[in-house]
């Protein structure tokens, strides 16, 4: 990591660090933050009892996760305190707690607390029979320092979003609709499986109905008429590479299978878009397309993959690698939906590692902040970054 890269991370730790401990967080504020901290770590049935003030009964909030109802105290005092105070105030919490037979406890506080210090709170919780957890300082301050928690730092803690994290923060916030697809990226593979098991004929057959339900809709279900050319170009030659024919229409049905019921999925997007920051700024660097552009990229875009396709399967890997790179770009840079395009695009880029690295399982990308930093390197025609990171995923799905 350069020194410039590493002494700016540090910066921004001592930032968030000094944050949480400042003594101008207020009780309401230090509540919000935690409600808003839980329900980021998956948490659910949220209740803050009184964030606003006034008598709480001992809960500051309620919640539950995994069939555990838990409730929460929140200890923000102005500065550091002693371990001593810190305990004092967590055995006080917990002790209020056991009035609302809740079988979990949640502590959350701006101290620093050491493992020593934290074993010893949750052994104190143990002998009350409470399953206890802990949201001490360093804790809280990586759930706010992760791409997911940007947000959340700015509204309480008024630590703005540098550029690159901006990019991370509106890429997590749009992976949300799918987080459980995108963790796991075995679509293509499942699609393909289950199309192999239908056979050529059932898929044609497949086609064919949805063919018809787009006629009797007068052309206007032009997705669906592109999942059923999807269908047939994926099972009309079974025994070919799927990536050595890549099609519109086939981007359109992962598109379609990535984003399942929401209205979108399989469409192409019909405005322009931007990308903007927190404010509503729009970003120069970066402007799709015109909508009314996209079937024609797409297809030239896929010509172009099919057409060099021989040629690259039998380069080098790093020439491979750097082919998958530049169609990668391509089509994050078409944009040709309104959400999803990244899922979309690492979906393809697993297939054709799959297939002309002879890999048996998935490439998984990171998607931190040097991921956008290689896409916006390779927007320049600099494509390194990029292609250190597909092979590092590479390497790892070996």
């Amino acid at each position: 990591m350069p020194f410039e890269q590493a002494n700016s991370m540090s910066s921004l730790k001592l930032t968030t660090d000094l944050a949480l401990s400042a003594s101008t967080i207020q009780k309401t504020t230090a509540e919000q933050l935690a409600a808003a901290i839980l329900h980021l770590e998956k948490f659910e049935g949220l209740d803050p009892q009184s964030p606003f003030g006034g008598g709480d009964g001992g809960k500051d909030i309620l919640c539950y996760k995994n069939q555990i109802e838990f409730v929460t105290a929140v200890y923000f005092p102005k500065g550091d305190v002693s371990f001593s105070k810190t305990k004092r105030k967590f055995t006080s919490d917990l002790k209020a707690s056991l009035a609302h037979k809740r079988r979990g406890f949640i502590f959350v506080t701006n101290q620093h607390l050491t493992p020593k210090n934290r074993k010893e709170l949750e052994e104190i919780a143990f002998t009350n029979d409470k399953v206890c957890l802990i949201y001490h300082r360093e804790r809280i301050r990586i759930v706010l320092d992760s791409p997911q928690g940007y947000g959340i730092r700015v509204q309480y803690l008024g630590i703005p979003m540098s550029e690159n994290e901006q990019l991370a923060y509106f890429s997590a916030d749009s992976d949300r609709v799918a987080i459980a697809i995108d963790a796991n990226t075995k679509a293509i593979r499942d699609l393909t499986q289950r199309i192999g098991r239908l056979g050529s004929q059932q898929a044609k057959i497949v086609a064919e109905s949805l063919y018809a339900v787009a006629a009797v809709m007068n052309g206007e279900a032009t997705d669906v008429r592109s999942i059923a050319d999807g269908i047939i170009a994926v099972s009309a030659e079974t025994n070919e590479s799927i990536s050595s024919s890549l099609s519109p229409a086939l981007i359109c049905l992962v598109h379609r299978i990535l984003l399942g019921e929401l209205p979108i999925a399989g469409r192409y997007r019909a405005s322009q878009v931007w990308l903007v920051d927190p404010v509503g700024k729009l970003a120069a660097r970066f402007e799709p397309p015109s909508w009314d552009q996209i079937p024609s990229l797409l297809l030239k875009l896929t010509e172009s993959w099919n057409r060099e396709y021989d040629q690259v399967k039998t380069r080098p890997d790093d020439e491979k690698l750097l082919a998958i790179a530049k169609f990668f770009r391509e089509l994050i840079f078409i944009h040709p939906f309104l959400d999803g395009n990244g899922r979309v695009a690492r979906q393809l880029l697993a297939l054709q590692c799959r297939e002309l690295l002879n890999l048996q399982e998935d490439v998984l990308i990171d998607k931190g902040v040097p991921y956008y930093q290689a896409l916006r390197a390779a927007d320049d025609s600099n494509f390194d970054d990029l292609v250190s990171l597909i092979r590092k995923a590479v390497l790892s799905a070996r």
